[in-house]
């Protein structure tokens, strides 16, 4: 070929490498994600990214509720265990007051024995265990009282904490509810999952269009290759395609042609041994025409239409 010709074919057949490099690197890469999960992607692409974005937000959300619901059964806990408390310290001030109150009785039954049995002088004794009494119960009164105020402020505490909660559940049911209709739309298991699907796909998206890039610009080249070897008379220009390297390499050609002699040694060689075999059947069927003159003239029709043939 003419320099700027040959020079035209190699920058050619190197852009034709170079194609069949990239896609071949691609057919061997290890694959990110599976052609399902690719697939599933793509069939959603443009509703993605408001998915990542609503999971997310869902997600933050479900946190919230749980932290409400953890601080919310920490109050009713300690509100629970301060009612159980209220509760037994109304029962012991019940006893108590029963107990002062039959002390109270003991000691004026015993101030009456005194004073009416004994003649002993026990107005003191009455005045003092009248006033003990009436400071005992008193404050036992007012201990019972605020004890029985505060039960009930912790029992309508109790109250509004179970509502509370019970409502804070429906939000969680809900907020559940729409995280697991996500989860089945998008075919994952967390927002995270979703994110990497994502990203892996972007990136295998972008491999897969410079794949089918090259593959079209491969097409092309070697349409321009054919038409290329075409304008100078090759006889079978359609073999280059898939040796394009041995046009720039000099030793590829070589082993091309060793290749090819070797071919040609080959089918010569078959080629003999077939010639060598039909000749010494034609001699065998000669010979029985010869041995069987009678039908010598259909068998040299029927060797006359083989060779026709062949």
């Amino acid at each position: 070929l003419p320099d700027e010709e040959y020079q035209n074919l190699c920058n050619l057949c190197s852009r034709m490498i170079h194609l069949s490099e990239e896609r071949e690197a691609f057919k061997e890469r290890k694959s990110r994600m599976t052609d399902e999960d690719y697939k599933n992607i793509l069939r959603k692409e443009e509703e993605v990214e408001d998915g990542i974005r609503k999971i997310d937000e869902a997600e933050e959300y479900r946190d919230l509720i749980k932290q409400d619901l953890r601080r919310l059964d920490g109050e009713k806990s300690a509100y629970h265990y301060r009612r159980n408390d209220l509760e037994s310290e109304l029962i012991n001030l019940k006893g108590m007051a029963g107990i002062i109150v039959g002390a109270i009785v003991f000691c004026f039954l015993l101030l009456m024995i005194l004073q009416f049995g004994l003649n002993f002088d026990t107005k003191l004794g009455y005045l003092l265990a009248g006033a003990l009494a009436a400071i005992v119960l008193t404050i036992i009164y007012l201990r019972y009282a605020d004890a029985e105020k505060e039960l009930a402020g912790v029992r309508s505490a109790l109250n509004r904490l179970v509502q509370l909660h019970n409502t804070v559940k429906i939000r969680y049911v809900n907020n559940t509810s729409l995280l697991e209709y996500l989860y089945i739309k998008y075919d994952v298991e967390s927002g995270s999952q979703l994110k990497k699907l994502w990203e892996k796909y972007q990136i295998e998206k972008e491999e897969r269009r410079k794949y089918r890039r090259a593959e079209m610009e491969l097409d092309m080249y070697e349409e321009e290759l054919l038409t290329f070897l075409n304008r100078f008379k090759l006889k079978y220009p359609k073999r280059w395609l898939n040796q394009v390297a041995a046009i720039l390499d000099h030793k590829e050609m070589v082993e091309i042609r060793h290749e090819l002699i070797i071919r040609r040694q080959a089918l010569r060689k078959r080629m003999d041994y077939n010639k060598d075999i039909a000749q010494g059947a034609k001699e065998e069927i000669m010979d029985l025409a010869q041995t069987y003159p009678q039908y010598a003239a259909e068998i040299q029709a029927m060797v006359d239409r083989y060779e026709k043939m062949y």
